[in-house]
């Protein structure tokens, strides 16, 4: 899998709201980086999806280009969760076919 298809699985596992999809994209040593703190390792990345943007009813992510610049991959994002959409950011990197950092910048809403 190229790093690119590595980063839409995880948007698509995220809008299926599939958490062992998401712990089973990152690395046993990954991070994510949010607004709302830093998440070790592929249990502690997916438990957070689990307590906030899975517990919408609606998760849409929209999201624009993926451009890749060796293991990192961004892009911007429309982030609908129920009747709220915000801009995101998302910056993966990406190391033997496993996310092994994202960080998630929020922005303003869309």
């Amino acid at each position: 899998m190229n790093n690119k298809t590595i980063a839409k699985a995880y948007f698509e596992a995220v809008a299926n709201k599939n958490p062992e999809a998401i712990e089973a994209l990152f690395h046993d040593a990954a991070e994510l980086h949010t607004v709302a703190g830093v998440y070790k390792g592929p249990q502690a990345i997916a438990d957070f999806y689990r307590s906030t943007a899975f517990n919408f009813s609606v998760v849409k992510p929209q999201v624009g280009p993926l451009i890749e610049e060796g293991d990192v991959v961004s892009c911007e994002i429309i982030l609908q969760l129920d009747d709220s959409k915000n801009k995101v950011a998302d910056f993966f990197t990406i190391t033997d076919g496993k996310i092994q950092k994202l960080v998630v910048y929020l922005g303003p809403e869309a």
